[in-house]
């Protein structure tokens, strides 16, 4: 503190600043301090606005710590200035001895010999014709310095002694330079600051408690500004996605128990509709399967089946010749690319588009979701198939008339396929084989434009139009067996059938 400095200070020193002739001028008021908290508190308003928000980054609250810090070293500075602006026994302010101008404030002294004052001014402050108060300018080598002074005559008379004391000064060391005699009193340094162990200990103790307390309270303030905003966002949304979402980001959210009644009323729906959508002759074991995922996803949030293909249609090379002799016939059209990698892979693609759209009828994608891709322990509805080519050939209808041996045969298709639904951590699980073979009747567009090779751009349109008749009778099957789809054997309404080109299918079976 100032006062206990100053009475640290040489006997002589203190002679000096006892002097009747001194001159002291109060810092002004405690505006100073009420400044300094009204800014501490305004960082701390700032922080505590900006904790309504969602979650905090690292970052984030890493910057808003040292604003926190920020505010509460200036919440301690101004409390302890106010408080040391209080003791009236050294007040903070000017004083000019004989020999120096003294700086006094609650914490440091600093002062300078008078000799080495610049100069000393003064402005006026009015309100339109009002007299507010004085401003008094010390310019010394040390910088300048500003006091509030209340009185307009009070500072001109001030600046008038300060320059005298100034005159006066220069006049008695033109006089010591020539008495030797003469004691000089001027021994101080030009400036110096002393702090003491216990103002930084009482600045530092409030300015670290309140700058950690004050960052694990907007901590906590942020977290729940945060669970509520995300509760209120997944009940706007009101769905299952929204309540597993608020779950999975608050795990000890306040909302917990009703997010998670919620999101498995959602799945309770979805079970009562399921079973009241079933069709007519469904596979029971595949309903129960469905039950079973719709229960697991409700357990586990895992409400991704992943469809895996796995494919097996390796064409003969002796294909043609080999039709040739086992169904006596002399021209057999070959494959061409119709089993290639990517006309497959299409042509899963399409049969995952049935399934996807099939299902989103009854179970909503947060639900329920059919995907080819997905992480975490999801359930897997595998499919596979495998194609041979031995089975059967085909002619075209139009040549009906024409003798067996000069007809143009193509080769006939069956695709044994093999299907199974596995759930994590269960031993059962649901499967079922079937053979599809394309329909006796298959319908395709045969290919009027010029420039085209016909009966090539014909074969080709027949096996893809083949190959699609067999996946569209799997995919009859399988949504069949789930009660998602009709039976896929109905009575078929032949008026109904637009019909370009027939192919019609005889099997031959050997003697």
């Amino acid at each position: 503190m100032a006062r206990a400095f100053l009475h640290s200070l040489t006997p002589d020193v203190v002679e000096h600043l006892n002097d009747t002739r001194n001159i002291f001028v109060r810092a002004g008021s405690h505006r100073g301090f009420i400044v300094i908290m009204l800014a501490g508190v305004l960082l701390a308003g700032v922080v505590a606005s900006l904790t309504y928000e969602y979650r905090w980054s690292p970052v984030k609250f890493g910057l808003f710590s040292l604003l926190l810090f920020a505010s509460a070293f200036l919440l301690s500075y101004g409390v302890k200035k106010g408080f040391s602006g209080r003791d009236r026994s050294i007040p903070a302010g000017l004083v000019v001895t004989r020999e120096h101008t003294v700086f006094i404030s609650d914490v440091d002294v600093e002062w300078f010999r008078l000799a080495d004052l610049v100069n000393a001014d003064y402005r006026h402050q009015f309100n339109g014709r009002k007299y507010e108060f004085s401003t008094l300018l010390i310019n010394h080598v040390g910088g300048l310095r500003k006091f509030r002074v209340e009185g307009l005559e009070m500072v001109e008379s001030i600046v008038d002694d300060i320059e005298a004391r100034k005159r006066e000064r220069l006049i008695q060391a033109n006089r010591l330079e020539n008495d030797s005699s003469a004691t000089r009193l001027d021994t101080l340094p030009i400036t110096q600051r002393r702090y003491s162990l216990r103002s930084l200990v009482l600045l530092l103790v409030p300015t670290v408690t309140l700058g950690i307390g004050g960052a694990f309270g907007a901590s906590a303030l942020n977290e729940h500004f945060h669970d509520r905003l995300s509760w209120s966002k997944a009940v706007d949304m009101n769905s299952a996605a929204s309540y597993r979402e608020y779950l999975q980001k608050n795990p000890l959210g306040g909302y917990r128990d009703d997010a998670a009644f919620r999101l498995k009323a959602f799945y309770d729906s979805a079970e009562v509709r399921y079973k009241e959508s079933l069709k007519p002759g469904f596979d029971q074991a595949a309903v129960d399967s469905i039950l079973a995922l719709l229960r697991y996803a409700r357990e586990t949030q895992e409400y991704q089946i992943r469809i895996s293909f796995e494919r097996s249609a390796d064409v003969p090379i002796d294909l043609v010749e080999r039709l040739k002799e086992e169904y006596e016939v002399k021209t057999v059209l070959p494959i061409g690319n119709t089993f290639t990698e990517d006309r497959m892979i299409e042509r899963e693609g399409q049969l995952f588009g049935v399934l996807q759209i099939a299902f989103k009828q009854i179970f909503p994608d947060d639900v329920l979701e059919l995907v080819r891709e997905c992480s975490g322990d999801c359930s897997v509805l595998n499919i596979r198939y495998e194609t041979s080519f031995l089975n059967s050939i085909y002619y075209d209808l139009k040549e009906k008339d024409v003798p067996r041996e000069d007809r143009q045969w193509s080769p006939g298709i069956l695709i044994e396929w093999a299907c199974s639904l596995m759930i994590p951590g269960r031993a059962e699980s649901y499967a079922f084989d079937l053979e599809s073979a394309p329909a006796d009747d298959i319908t395709y567009d045969t290919v009027e434009t010029g420039g085209v090779d016909h009966n090539e751009a014909d074969k080709q349109s027949f096996y893809d139009a083949m190959v699609a008749s067999s996946f569209d009778d799997f995919r009859a099957h399988l949504l069949f067996n789930l009660g998602l789809g009709p039976d896929p054997h109905p009575e078929e309404d032949n008026a109904k059938l637009n019909i370009r080109t027939i192919f019609d299918r005889e099997l031959f079976l050997k003697d």
